[in-house]
Protein backbone atom coordinates (compact mmCIF):
# COMPACT_ATOMS: atom_id res chain seq x y z
CA UNK A 1 0.00 0.00 0.00
CA UNK A 2 1.22 3.24 -0.96
CA UNK A 3 1.20 6.03 2.17
CA UNK A 4 2.30 9.79 1.75
CA UNK A 5 2.95 11.86 4.04
CA UNK A 6 3.00 15.27 4.16
CA UNK A 7 4.16 17.97 7.21
CA UNK A 8 4.05 21.35 6.80
CA UNK A 9 6.35 23.68 9.67
CA UNK A 10 5.55 27.29 9.74
CA UNK A 11 7.97 29.61 11.51
CA UNK A 12 7.23 32.82 12.95
CA UNK A 13 8.99 35.83 14.01
CA UNK A 14 8.42 38.50 16.11
CA UNK A 15 10.58 42.05 16.31
CA UNK A 16 9.79 43.99 19.70
CA UNK A 17 12.05 47.31 19.51
CA UNK A 18 12.48 49.32 22.82
CA UNK A 19 14.79 51.51 20.86
CA UNK A 20 12.50 54.81 21.57
CA UNK A 21 11.79 53.85 25.45
CA UNK A 22 13.75 54.66 28.26
CA UNK A 23 15.53 52.51 30.78
CA UNK A 24 13.56 53.36 33.93
CA UNK A 25 14.91 50.85 36.93
CA UNK A 26 17.28 48.05 36.52
CA UNK A 27 17.02 45.34 39.31
CA UNK A 28 17.73 41.08 40.55
CA UNK A 29 16.18 39.34 42.22
CA UNK A 30 16.40 35.77 42.98
CA UNK A 31 19.31 35.10 40.16
CA UNK A 32 16.77 36.57 37.73
CA UNK A 33 17.83 40.37 36.29
CA UNK A 34 14.21 42.67 36.00
CA UNK A 35 14.86 45.65 33.06
CA UNK A 36 12.25 48.41 33.21
CA UNK A 37 11.27 50.26 30.39
CA UNK A 38 9.10 53.72 29.99
CA UNK A 39 7.76 55.32 27.14
CA UNK A 40 5.48 58.36 26.61
CA UNK A 41 2.31 57.03 24.52
CA UNK A 42 0.96 60.13 22.77
CA UNK A 43 -1.52 58.63 20.62
CA UNK A 44 -3.25 56.95 23.79
CA UNK A 45 -2.09 59.79 26.22
CA UNK A 46 -0.69 56.82 28.72
CA UNK A 47 2.69 55.68 29.63
CA UNK A 48 3.15 52.17 28.76
CA UNK A 49 5.62 50.17 30.68
CA UNK A 50 7.34 47.04 29.70
CA UNK A 51 9.37 45.09 31.72
CA UNK A 52 12.41 42.53 30.23
CA UNK A 53 13.22 39.71 32.29
CA UNK A 54 16.42 37.98 31.83
CA UNK A 55 18.31 35.09 33.51
CA UNK A 56 21.44 35.92 34.74
CA UNK A 57 23.19 33.27 32.76
CA UNK A 58 21.44 34.74 29.61
CA UNK A 59 21.92 38.70 30.58
CA UNK A 60 26.31 37.33 31.20
CA UNK A 61 25.75 35.81 27.61
CA UNK A 62 24.56 38.61 25.86
CA UNK A 63 27.63 41.19 27.33
CA UNK A 64 30.05 38.43 26.20
CA UNK A 65 28.68 38.54 22.53
CA UNK A 66 28.77 42.40 22.81
CA UNK A 67 32.29 42.44 24.84
CA UNK A 68 34.30 40.48 21.97
CA UNK A 69 35.66 42.38 19.66
CA UNK A 70 37.10 40.84 16.44
CA UNK A 71 40.73 40.64 16.31
CA UNK A 72 42.12 42.76 12.59
CA UNK A 73 44.56 41.35 10.28
CA UNK A 74 47.10 43.95 11.49
CA UNK A 75 47.09 42.57 15.22
CA UNK A 76 47.14 39.14 14.14
CA UNK A 77 50.34 39.91 11.63
CA UNK A 78 51.79 42.21 15.08
CA UNK A 79 51.41 39.08 17.48
CA UNK A 80 53.40 36.72 14.66
CA UNK A 81 55.84 39.19 14.32
CA UNK A 82 56.40 39.76 17.97
CA UNK A 83 57.08 35.80 17.77
CA UNK A 84 59.24 35.66 14.55
CA UNK A 85 61.29 38.11 16.84
CA UNK A 86 61.93 36.43 19.96
CA UNK A 87 62.14 33.01 17.52
CA UNK A 88 65.21 34.52 16.11
CA UNK A 89 66.81 35.76 19.20
CA UNK A 90 66.37 32.57 21.29
CA UNK A 91 67.92 30.70 17.96
CA UNK A 92 70.86 32.89 17.69
CA UNK A 93 71.69 32.46 21.56
CA UNK A 94 71.17 28.53 21.41
CA UNK A 95 73.74 28.39 18.23
CA UNK A 96 76.26 29.91 19.85
CA UNK A 97 79.11 27.27 20.92
CA UNK A 98 80.64 27.28 24.41
CA UNK A 99 84.22 26.59 24.28
CA UNK A 100 85.35 23.46 26.47
CA UNK A 101 88.63 23.92 27.75
CA UNK A 102 91.45 21.23 28.57
CA UNK A 103 91.59 19.95 31.39
CA UNK A 104 95.19 19.27 33.02
CA UNK A 105 95.95 17.67 36.44
CA UNK A 106 99.43 16.96 37.39
CA UNK A 107 99.99 14.64 40.11
CA UNK A 108 102.96 14.54 41.78
CA UNK A 109 104.59 11.25 43.02
CA UNK A 110 107.90 9.89 44.27
CA UNK A 111 108.17 8.35 41.13
CA UNK A 112 106.55 11.38 39.14
CA UNK A 113 108.65 13.03 36.43
CA UNK A 114 106.18 15.95 34.94
CA UNK A 115 102.68 16.43 34.48
CA UNK A 116 99.74 13.76 33.40
CA UNK A 117 97.76 15.69 30.76
CA UNK A 118 94.21 14.01 30.55
CA UNK A 119 92.82 13.64 26.64
CA UNK A 120 89.28 15.28 26.07
CA UNK A 121 86.47 13.40 25.29
CA UNK A 122 85.68 13.04 21.49
CA UNK A 123 82.16 14.44 20.70
CA UNK A 124 80.12 14.12 17.43
CA UNK A 125 80.78 16.88 14.65
CA UNK A 126 78.12 19.47 15.12
CA UNK A 127 75.07 19.86 12.56
CA UNK A 128 74.44 23.56 12.33
CA UNK A 129 71.59 22.73 9.64
CA UNK A 130 69.86 20.80 12.42
CA UNK A 131 67.81 23.37 14.46
CA UNK A 132 65.69 20.88 16.04
CA UNK A 133 66.64 21.15 19.42
CA UNK A 134 66.58 24.93 19.32
CA UNK A 135 62.88 24.69 18.02
CA UNK A 136 61.95 22.10 21.06
CA UNK A 137 63.61 24.44 23.80
CA UNK A 138 61.63 27.25 22.10
CA UNK A 139 58.44 25.86 22.50
CA UNK A 140 59.13 24.50 25.98
CA UNK A 141 60.36 28.09 27.08
CA UNK A 142 57.87 30.00 25.14
CA UNK A 143 55.47 32.58 27.07
CA UNK A 144 52.01 33.62 25.91
CA UNK A 145 49.85 36.38 27.33
CA UNK A 146 46.47 36.87 27.54
CA UNK A 147 45.63 38.91 24.69
CA UNK A 148 47.22 35.91 22.62
CA UNK A 149 44.80 33.41 24.29
CA UNK A 150 41.88 35.21 24.30
CA UNK A 151 42.21 35.85 20.55
CA UNK A 152 42.89 32.45 19.76
CA UNK A 153 39.49 31.52 21.78
CA UNK A 154 37.49 34.47 20.47
CA UNK A 155 38.65 33.25 17.02
CA UNK A 156 37.59 29.49 17.68
CA UNK A 157 34.03 30.72 18.79
CA UNK A 158 33.49 33.09 15.86
CA UNK A 159 33.88 30.65 13.20
CA UNK A 160 31.65 28.00 15.34
CA UNK A 161 29.16 30.25 14.83
CA UNK A 162 28.79 31.21 11.14
CA UNK A 163 29.83 27.60 10.50
CA UNK A 164 27.61 25.21 8.39
CA UNK A 165 27.95 22.34 10.41
CA UNK A 166 26.17 20.32 7.63
CA UNK A 167 28.97 19.86 5.98
CA UNK A 168 31.39 19.57 8.70
CA UNK A 169 33.09 16.75 6.82
CA UNK A 170 34.81 19.21 4.86
CA UNK A 171 37.81 20.29 5.62
CA UNK A 172 36.88 23.55 5.52
CA UNK A 173 33.88 23.23 7.52
CA UNK A 174 35.41 20.63 10.43
CA UNK A 175 35.77 21.62 13.98
CA UNK A 176 38.04 18.82 14.48
CA UNK A 177 40.39 19.80 11.25
CA UNK A 178 39.97 23.68 12.77
CA UNK A 179 41.19 22.44 16.29
CA UNK A 180 44.29 20.39 15.10
CA UNK A 181 45.72 22.18 11.57
CA UNK A 182 44.47 25.22 11.47
CA UNK A 183 44.90 27.08 14.99
CA UNK A 184 48.54 25.75 15.89
CA UNK A 185 49.19 26.48 12.38
CA UNK A 186 47.96 30.17 12.50
CA UNK A 187 49.01 30.70 15.85
CA UNK A 188 52.42 28.77 15.19
CA UNK A 189 52.03 26.54 18.38
CA UNK A 190 51.84 22.41 18.91
CA UNK A 191 48.75 21.00 18.86
CA UNK A 192 49.31 19.35 22.44
CA UNK A 193 49.93 22.73 23.82
CA UNK A 194 46.52 24.11 22.05
CA UNK A 195 44.64 21.04 23.21
CA UNK A 196 45.24 22.16 26.83
CA UNK A 197 44.60 25.68 26.59
CA UNK A 198 41.28 24.29 24.80
CA UNK A 199 40.60 22.45 27.93
CA UNK A 200 41.35 24.77 30.14
CA UNK A 201 44.17 22.45 31.59
CA UNK A 202 47.10 25.58 30.93
CA UNK A 203 46.82 29.05 31.77
CA UNK A 204 43.65 28.83 34.18
CA UNK A 205 43.24 32.11 34.18
CA UNK A 206 42.85 32.86 30.98
CA UNK A 207 41.18 30.14 29.85
CA UNK A 208 38.78 28.74 32.84
CA UNK A 209 36.08 31.80 31.58
CA UNK A 210 35.66 30.44 28.43
CA UNK A 211 34.41 27.08 30.01
CA UNK A 212 30.67 27.58 29.35
CA UNK A 213 31.43 28.89 26.08
CA UNK A 214 32.48 25.62 25.54
CA UNK A 215 30.05 23.70 27.10
CA UNK A 216 27.38 25.60 24.94
CA UNK A 217 29.34 24.42 21.73
CA UNK A 218 29.12 20.79 22.82
CA UNK A 219 25.50 20.90 23.74
CA UNK A 220 24.65 22.72 20.61
CA UNK A 221 26.00 20.54 18.36
CA UNK A 222 24.60 17.39 20.63
CA UNK A 223 21.43 18.70 20.39
CA UNK A 224 21.52 19.19 16.72
CA UNK A 225 23.06 15.29 15.74
CA UNK A 226 26.15 16.33 14.55
CA UNK A 227 27.78 14.23 17.57
CA UNK A 228 30.48 13.31 15.74
CA UNK A 229 31.43 16.67 14.57
CA UNK A 230 32.99 17.12 18.30
CA UNK A 231 36.53 16.34 19.01
CA UNK A 232 36.62 13.43 21.60
CA UNK A 233 38.44 15.09 24.31
CA UNK A 234 36.23 18.09 24.38
CA UNK A 235 33.33 15.58 25.01
CA UNK A 236 35.20 14.17 27.78
CA UNK A 237 35.72 17.64 29.42
CA UNK A 238 32.65 19.55 28.51
CA UNK A 239 30.09 16.81 27.32
CA UNK A 240 28.27 16.58 30.92
CA UNK A 241 26.38 20.13 31.48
Amino acid sequence: MIEFNQREMITKRSVLSLAGAQIDAVKEENGTIYVVFKEENNELQQLDIWVLQLTKDQFSQVRREIDIQPISNEQLRAIHAKEDEKERKKKVAELIPVATPEVEVTISTPSAKGKVVLPTEKQDPINWKDNSCVQEARRSRQKLDEPFVSSMLQLIFRWHSKNDYSKHRNANHSLSHLLKKTIPGQFKLPFENCRRIYCAQSYAEWTTPYKNNWKRLVKELKDKGYHDAIPPYLVKHYGSI
